[in-house]
């Protein structure tokens, strides 16, 4: 409901056209934000319970919303987690020139 009340608005702002509705059966997704827990081969889920996965996943990350959706017949599971961006510092400083572009220029001749 929240994706389909951001394309009213965009459409009554005139950002963009009237929002076109989907077919049942393509491009089936949809997205559970809120009391989402993880162990270790399952996931919980409001009002679906507790749905098993195939790779293992990690106890100390919790997701801020779950989107479900299903290509070729079979449900994926893909997570939005939120994580502070690491600073790394550089190895080399080291600057690289091209110089191929100029002998392909001097072959040319124009």
């Amino acid at each position: 409901m929240r994706h389909l009340s951001n394309a009213w608005k965009r459409c009554f702002t005139k950002v963009s056209g009237v929002p076109k509705f989907k077919k049942k059966g393509k491009d089936d997704s949809f997205t559970l934000d809120g009391s989402i827990s993880v162990d270790f081969h399952q996931i919980k889920l409001p009002r679906i319970r507790w749905v098993k996965t195939f790779e293992i996943l990690p106890d100390y990350v919790a997701p801020k919303s779950v989107t479900i959706s299903r290509k070729a017949d079979r449900w994926f599971i893909s997570f939005l987690i939120e994580t502070e961006p690491q600073v790394t510092e550089k190895s080399v400083d080291v600057v690289g020139v091209d110089l191929g572009v100029k002998s392909l220029f001097d072959a040319i001749k124009w």
